[in-house]
């Protein structure tokens, strides 16, 4: 089923998602250590969340973007936990505070941003760098085709930010759809991405974004309607900044199904970890490596 729930909710919602079985995974060897690393706040976590709400907004004309941040010229590096001090709404608590009652000198940049979130109550900051960047990307992901269509054309009546919870071979799983399109009886996954650059991205879908694909197409098929699998809409941050869509191609029907069958084991796997307590193992197995390897 697609459920109403905030973001917070999906993620305290009980069920396996792409992010535990990447982790999981981890390039192809099974790691229960990893999957239990708190991997904690990123900057990049950030700037995709901006430009997927500033490319919902100039596809559907809302106001999403400036409901969740203000752009600011403070200079200096904004505090990683800022974020968390917004939702927890604890923002007054992390003054750093001399004995005497005075603010600490040495806390000018984090006081500064305090400040200014005070100021912009419920709403992270943004770097006039970084709201540039965003234009650029932006800019150019409108005008960027998918077979022939612009994708401001293909996101105008599509759907953003869809829970979906389902269960397969008796396992409960949940995906947060980034958007998806249905003109006819067909449906259109898209997942936005932001990248270093495509190499990177090229990587990425060798170690973990094909987990994504299947697990996201399987959650479609099984509450959408029927689908493909997912386009990957990419905004690069190498100059000149470039966007392109991207499909993995599995190659052969035969090497789809080992791939879907390598992603069953995964699950599987991880589900039995799950269920025997959540146990860290403290090694990896032994396994060869290939000399020459391409990312």
């Amino acid at each position: 089923m697609t459920m109403a729930m905030t973001e917070k909710e999906y993620r305290e919602y009980q069920a396996i998602n792409y992010s535990a079985l990447a982790a999981y995974y981890n390039d192809g060897i099974d790691s229960p250590d990893h999957a239990l690393m708190d991997f904690g706040y990123k900057g990049y976590f950030e700037y995709g969340k901006q430009f997927e709400l500033m490319l919902q907004d100039a596809c559907q004309g809302g106001n999403m973007f400036s409901d969740y941040y203000f752009i600011t010229d403070l200079a200096g590096k904004m505090p990683d936990d800022l974020p968390k001090w917004i939702e927890e709404d604890t923002i007054n608590d992390q003054y750093d505070i001399n004995k005497d009652g005075s603010l600490n000198k040495r806390s000018k940049t984090k006081h500064a941003y305090l400040d200014a979130c005070k100021a912009n109550p419920g709403k992270i900051p943004v770097s006039v760098e970084s709201a540039g960047l965003l234009e650029i990307h932006l800019l150019n992901m409108l005008r960027m085709e998918v077979q022939g269509v612009r994708v401001e054309s293909l996101l105008k009546n599509a759907e953003f930010q869809v829970p979906i919870v389902w269960e397969e071979n008796g396992v409960e799983k949940k995906a947060l759809i980034d958007c998806f399109a249905k003109p006819k009886s067909k449906v259109y996954l898209f997942d936005i991405k932001t990248t270093a650059n495509f190499k990177q991205f090229g990587c990425m879908t060798q170690t973990k974004y094909w987990i994504q694909e299947i697990h996201y197409a399987e959650a479609v098929n099984a509450k959408l309607g029927a689908c493909d699998g997912m386009i990957f809409l990419v905004a690069s941050k190498e100059k000149p900044y470039l966007c392109q869509p991207w499909w993995i191609d599995y190659g052969p029907i035969e090497r789809k199904i080992d791939v879907i069958n390598r992603y069953n084991e995964l699950v599987e796997s991880y589900s039995d970890w799950v269920n025997a307590g959540r146990q860290p193992r403290g090694y990896l197995p032994m396994t060869a490596r290939k000399f020459f390897i391409s990312c």
